[in-house]
This record gives C-alpha cells, sequence and structure tokens, in this order.
C-alpha cells in the first residue's frame, strides 16, 4: 500500500508533466524524470538518481480519472469541515487529477516530502486546485482545509 498525494483540478492540465519537469529541472538538475514510451501522462520522478514518486495525471475517460473521483468523494461523505463545500465543487467538476505516488525508500518522511515540496509550490503558484493528502485531507498551498483521516 502505497502512499499517495493528488493535485486536483478545475483545469485541463493533461500536459503538465514536461512544464513540471523543466522547473524542477530549472531549480535543481538533480531531478529528472523517467518515461515509458515518452509519455505525457506518467513518468518516475528521482532525485540524484533515486526514485522519490511515481506521477500519473487522469483525465476524464482515461480509465481511472472516475474511479479515483467517486472513491474521493465517498472518504467525505460523512466528513465535516469548513473546507467541505470547496471540496465538493472541486471533485465534482474536476478536470484533471495529477496523482503522485511517493516513495520514500530508506529516507524519512520529512527528507521525501522536503525534497518533493517545489512541486506542490510549482503546482499551487501556477493553477488553481486542492492537494489531497492520504491520512490528511485536502490542503490549498499550506492550509489544511478538510481534515480527512
Amino acid at each position: 500500500m502505497g502512499y499517495y498525494m493528488r493535485f486536483i483540478s478545475k483545469n485541463d492540465l493533461s500536459k503538465v508533466l514536461n512544464d513540471l519537469e523543466r522547473h524542477l529541472k530549472g531549480i535543481d538538475a538533480n531531478f529528472k524524470f523517467e518515461r515509458s514510451n515518452d509519455e505525457d501522462s506518467a513518468a518516475d520522478i528521482l532525485y540524484r538518481n533515486e526514485p522519490y514518486s511515481q506521477v500519473e495525471v487522469n483525465v476524464p475517460n482515461d480509465g481511472l480519472f472516475e474511479e479515483e473521483i467517486g472513491e474521493l468523494q465517498e472518504f467525505i461523505e460523512d466528513i465535516e469541515g469548513p473546507g467541505k463545500e470547496k471540496v465538493v465543487d472541486l471533485l465534482q467538476n474536476a478536470k484533471t487529477i495529477v496523482c503522485f505516488q511517493i516513495l520514500f525508500g530508506g529516507r524519512t518522511t520529512d527528507e521525501t516530502l522536503d525534497t518533493l515540496a517545489p512541486i506542490w509550490h510549482w503546482l499551487f503558484g501556477n493553477y488553481p486546485g486542492l492537494l489531497q493528502a492520504d491520512g490528511e485531507g485536502y490542503w490549498e498551498n499550506t492550509n489544511l482545509i478538510l481534515e480527512v483521516e
């Protein structure tokens, strides 16, 4: 069982990986994206040649998007909180899920997430959306707006 973080947006971010790769390499040459078959929708993110995350972009009708949205909606059905209305609206109108499976390897949680932090900063700086983190909830930039355990 992995640990997942998902950036969910009402915008079409189907081509976001190329821009994200350029950004990460621009701030730190130790970042590398490995793709199979030159896919625009999936990659392994490496840092200093160690895997830190697998990323996949899911959009409507790709075979996984609707299933993911349905599961995320189920998880919040009985949750109450100040950000619930915003989360419900986002899930009903989402056009993209950028799904990251975080790979800790032998590293600490903090070390791994700190290394990947430029990803979230860049996504929030360039696109409207929320970040869903397994076992935590929904984040709007650095603010937890709906806790989901």
